[in-house]
């Protein structure tokens, strides 16, 4: 992959010590506030927010704070570590971090509906593992200048999985969604069922247009899924020729799990 230059929100090219002196902005102003004191402030940490906020650093310092506020608030949709029962999880198959991009050098986080069961685990724990995917990739500087690219299959989405869907359900991922992911996500929705179709008009109307925007409903029409995912980075069931192997993407997760383990160490002090 060919380096792109950086740029920064008024069409500025950004030299190396550029970067670090924003960098080093943005970390003065976290030290300087007690409220902050317990995050992270490494370069691969503060260059989340700068590459989501074009290296503006006042906006990536409110992007910081929100980000805080929004462990301390959904506490319970974080985790600190891949626990026995994280495992568990993992193990259903419900989401995996392909080790591929679409077109437009985003990771692939592909997500699947048919294998949630409601009655194995809770919403709290489905966040929970959402949460240990993206930690997994979130520091990888291509990922913070490309961004995620979400493959969603909703063919699986029950009746059951109704029931998770409340004001307060949908208040919270749209902050998981503003907060969490990385600039310039992207959503493809892919398959559907009649519940899923109920989900989306319920969950929609509260989506702000910026989010709205990076959506792309392609249901059981799949081809132009291919004008943004080559067929060898595309899973075989909507189209590609990419084989899933859930249990090698998820053998590789466990292995980072001492190096997850240690960047999430800093949201207990920030939730204790």
């Amino acid at each position: 992959m060919c380096e792109v230059q950086t740029i920064d929100y008024d069409g500025n090219l950004l030299s190396a010590d550029s970067v670090k002196t924003r960098i080093q902005d943005l970390r003065n102003l976290m030290l300087e506030q007690d409220a902050l004191k317990n995050m992270r402030t490494d370069d691969a940490f503060m260059l989340r927010f700068l590459h989501k906020s074009c290296f503006h650093v006042e906006n990536a310092f409110n992007t910081v704070k929100n980000y805080h506020d929004y462990i301390i608030d959904e506490s319970d949709w974080i985790v600190f570590d891949i626990t026995n029962r994280m495992k568990s999880c993992i193990n259903m198959n419900m989401r995996a971090m392909l080790p591929v991009t679409d077109k437009h050098s985003k990771k692939i986080y592909y997500m699947r509906t048919d294998t949630i069961n409601p009655s194995k685990l809770s919403l709290a724990e489905l966040n929970q593992l959402d949460f240990i995917w993206f930690e997994s990739v979130l520091d990888d500087a291509n990922v913070q200048k490309y961004g995620i690219c979400m493959l969603i299959d909703i063919s699986g989405f029950s009746w059951k999985l109704i029931s998770w869907i409340t004001p307060t359900s949908i208040k919270r991922l749209v902050r998981k969604l503003e907060y969490i992911l990385v600039k310039d996500t992207t959503f493809h929705i892919v398959r559907c069922s009649k519940f899923a179709k109920l989900a989306i008009n319920m969950i929609w109307p509260f989506m702000p247009e910026l989010i709205k925007e990076r959506f792309k409903f392609h249901y059981n029409d799949l081809k132009p899924l291919l004008e943004d995912i080559s067929p060898e980075n595309l899973p075989k069931e909507y189209g590609g020729t990419l084989d899933v192997d859930f249990q090698a993407l998820n053998a590789d997760l466990l292995l980072k799990q001492k190096e997850i383990r240690e960047n999430l160490e800093h949201y207990k002090l920030i939730t204790s």
